[in-house]
């Protein structure tokens, strides 16, 4: 089963409540949330916040309207593939940014991780 199937059931609408979903994605550089987000693109009247909720204070402001979070915890190695990965694809919204090695390693170690894949 792929992800986007996983999610259909925490995304579906019903026929008496028709409002737009929103996601609100999490992870630091090279986790997948951007990936995760355009998929989601494709449905209609979605809305999608797109962000590294670093810090679990920034996340539970958006809690407060917002049901559900998705978090897609990678190992550090598979992050740091991925950022190297869209440096060398050139520089582009997914990667305005050059994330140093010891970059990667103060996000990876200051990164408050949700709890069970969703802050309670």
């Amino acid at each position: 089963m792929d992800l986007l199937e996983k999610l259909q059931l925490p995304l579906a609408r019903t026929a008496s409540d028709a409002r737009p979903v929103v996601v609100m994605t999490c992870g630091i550089a090279g986790s997948g949330k951007s990936t995760l987000s355009k998929l989601l693109a494709e449905r209609e009247r979605d809305i999608i916040l797109d962000r590294p909720f670093y810090c679990k204070e920034d996340r539970e402001y958006f809690r407060r309207v917002i049901a559900a979070i998705f978090f897609r915890p990678q190992s550090k190695e598979v992050i740091r593939e991925r950022i190297q990965h869209r440096r060398q694809a050139g520089v582009n919204a997914d990667s305005a940014l050059e994330i140093a090695p010891e970059i990667l390693d103060r996000y990876w170690e200051g990164f408050e991780s949700p709890d069970g894949g969703g802050d309670s």
